[in-house]
């Protein structure tokens, strides 16, 4: 299994400052968005996907073009990830499933169970 980020921007070209980004598994499809189906009455969503829209207000003027020795211009956006990511190990690495109870206990001192 192949874990998939896309990530999507705009730029404002009068102030070259970031209009927003979306870092997301989602693409720009009617599986992943939505269609109104049965007359306006309903939303079918094919697949479910999870995303980040991050929109940059007055406090965040730090997010500019800016010039690169090896490109003309660069925005620097930090992404709350590591990059390259750790890769999947199936011999030691265990997936999360939601119909597995869990005695780790998290953050908040839970712990996830099934019932």
């Amino acid at each position: 299994m192949r874990c998939r980020i896309s990530n999507y921007a705009t730029i404002d070209p009068t102030t070259r400052s970031l209009d927003f980004v979306l870092l997301t598994s989602a693409n720009f499809s009617k599986a992943a968005w939505g269609a109104v189906e049965k007359g306006g009455t309903q939303l079918k969503i094919r697949s479910y996907e999870l995303g980040v829209l991050f929109l940059p207000n007055q406090s965040t003027k730090a997010l500019r073009l800016l010039p690169d020795d090896r490109e003309m211009n660069v925005v620097r956006f930090p992404l709350p990830f590591q990059w390259p990511p750790t890769p999947y190990d199936p011999r030691t690495d265990e997936p999360w499933t939601w119909d597995l109870a869990r005695a780790d206990v998290d953050v908040y001192g839970l712990t996830y169970s099934v019932d």
